[in-house]
């Protein structure tokens, strides 16, 4: 099955659920080829980690980098259900494209049902 989806003039690039047991760092590459985005020269993976911190102060977002890997934490994203209310640009591509995420998250017990959506966004140099 394959979905050709839009939002806005964003092009669908996929997207899944997960569910990940609290206190597990979770691992995936988000590969990107030349079909999603004609200014790639080759196919490129882009390693992630996601991480949940509960223990921060405030609700948050932040980003670093372990061996070569973005490692993406949410931090206080623990509550009943939490999302980010526009496209995030995750990865910038060239100069004409971005990689966007829109992301949701619900806890139940001590399980996440993380929702992932991968956007291509281009625009005009």
């Amino acid at each position: 099955m394959m979905i050709n989806a839009k939002l806005g003039k964003r092009k669908y690039l996929g997207g899944a659920s997960f569910l990940i047991p609290v206190d597990m760092n979770f691992e995936f590459i988000l590969t990107l080829e030349e079909k999603d985005c004609p200014s790639l020269s080759k196919t490129t993976d882009f390693p992630m980690i996601l991480k949940f911190n509960d223990y921060a102060d405030n609700q948050s977002v932040s980003f670093s980098t372990i061996d070569g890997k973005m490692v993406m934490t949410l931090h206080n994203w623990n509550g009943v259900a939490t999302t980010l209310n526009e496209p995030f640009k995750l990865i910038k591509i060239e100069t004409n494209a971005d990689v966007e995420m829109m992301m949701a998250n619900s806890r139940v017990g001590t399980t996440n049902h993380l929702s992932l959506q991968f956007w291509l966004n281009t625009y005009e140099e």
